[in-house]
């Protein structure tokens, strides 16, 4: 007989999210491993991001999800205010002319800045716990919930399944998608709202019955921050889902003759994760004539591009017939961009612990892969499974080294168009998901 779960996550279709595949794939699976999940996510109205809505049909049948509203104080108050003083647009008033900018870097200024600050711990959608948690003590006691699992970020999830648990006593399993304060991607903080994360954090890891890093370098940080809590520590890597290939025809046997060597980025693009520095080393390979101008295209599909500025820069390194920028497309269609390029790009600066999850789809794709990033999770994972090749993400030399050696590579038809690599198995996300299934096991005492 299936007992149910309660997976508590805050990204679910029909948001546009990489946090939303994982838990996607887990739901889709457990069900083979004796366990039925119960959903309890945000209402759709709430996600302040892109939606697709293609992606409900990723959603099994018969699935249970429950949706609740999320309370936004600071946006409530903002539009209120708004409308008072009759300005409908959605404009703050520190970014009128005039003396408002004194406003904001005076006194009232930084205690607007605070108060948003210390009100939106631990992010901004800490206003779902106000109906998550009533909600999900109604669903544990009318579906006869067994066992409790949530996923960050973002981090009020795991809150929501903490307050729960002690409430309901069920068994918690706390997902980390990405490290909480290890992060480096993350805010910089003022000291008082640092402090108060990396309490909150403490709380998680020492309430939950079983706490999941998503890679082996994130549960060895928390092993030595938590050393109290090491027993409870386990890594259940992301992986691809073998359904999403079922209709992804095979590639074409495209001849290198007269064809440029072609790359392509799927995913979206934010702080440090840019690709500035992969511009500059193509433009140098190019211009120092280590690659002829005709002899590589790249495209990047996804997001972000217009946060750097990316557009202009192609313009100013004369890339505009080398480099495409072909925006958002849906999941199918960036595996069959996958599938026709013949090198994929990672850009993952400045993190050890994390290993983006479309190095997984790469790993099913068999394509290699040119990483820019830094000795940690990612180079690990590219150098053990022997998955491609690895450049400094600030070292334009050493991007214009790796893209050259492609090039040879490529040119002598030496380059591999099928990685014979161990690792496919490995990540399969049904294999991961009977990991999951038996840390659900354990907590619940089921043989």
């Amino acid at each position: 007989m299936k007992q149910k779960v309660l997976i508590i996550s805050y990204q679910f279709p029909p948001l546009c999210s990489s946090g939303v595949h994982r838990t996607l794939k887990f739901i889709r699976y457990l069900r083979d491993y004796d366990w039925e999940p119960v959903v309890l996510t945000a209402k759709p109205e709430c996600y302040q991001d892109d939606l697709d809505n293609d992606l409900f049909s990723k959603v099994p049948a018969g699935v249970q999800v429950f949706r609740t509203p999320v309370v936004r104080i600071f946006d409530a108050l903002s539009n209120l205010r708004k409308t008072a003083s009759g300005k409908g647009d959605r404009t703050s008033p520190i970014e009128h002319k005039g003396g408002s900018a004194q406003n904001a870097d005076g006194f009232l200024g930084k205690l607007k800045k605070f108060v948003v600050t210390m009100g939106t711990i631990p992010d901004n959608e800490n206003g779902w716990l106000i109906h998550a948690l009533p909600s999900a003590r109604r669903i544990t006691r009318d579906q006869d919930i067994t066992a409790i699992y949530s996923t960050g970020q973002p981090w009020t999830a795991h809150l929501i399944a903490m307050l729960l648990k002690m409430v309901s006593s069920k068994p918690w399993v706390a997902d980390f998608r990405d490290p909480w304060t290890l992060n480096p991607y993350r805010n910089r903080y003022p000291w008082v709202r640092e402090g108060i994360e990396r309490l909150l954090e403490a709380m998680v890891i020492r309430r939950a019955d079983r706490v999941i890093a998503n890679t082996k370098q994130l549960a060895h940080e928390f092993a030595k921050r938590y050393p109290q809590h090491q027993a409870k520590l386990v890594t259940i890597t992301n992986g691809y889902d073998p359904a999403d290939f079922d209709d992804l025809h095979p590639a074409t046997n495209r001849s290198v003759n007269g064809r440029p060597l072609t790359l392509a980025h799927t995913g979206t693009f934010f702080r440090k994760r840019n690709p500035v520095n992969f511009l500059k080393g193509l433009s140098q390979s190019i211009e120092r004539g280590l690659i002829p101008k005709d002899g590589i295209e790249v495209n990047f599909i996804g997001r972000g591009l217009d946060n750097f500025d990316i557009p202009n820069l192609i313009e100013e390194l004369n890339l505009t017939d080398t480099v495409a920028l072909c925006g958002y497309k849906p999941h199918p269609e960036c595996l069959a961009a996958q599938r026709d390029s013949d090198v994929l790009l990672v850009i993952q600066p400045d993190t050890q612990l994390q290993v983006p999850a479309k190095l997984y789809e790469y790993v099913r794709i068999g394509r290699p892969t040119l990483a820019l990033t830094v000795d940690g999770a990612t180079s690990d994972l590219i150098r053990t499974h022997q998955l491609g090749y690895v450049a400094d993400a600030d070292n334009i030399d050493a991007i214009c080294e790796a893209l050259t050696e492609l090039y040879q590579q490529y040119r002598l038809k030496a380059l591999p168009t099928r990685l014979a690599s161990n690792s496919v198995e490995e990540f399969d996300v049904r294999h991961l998901t009977g990991q999951l299934a038996e840390q659900l096991n354990e907590v619940s005492c089921r043989d």
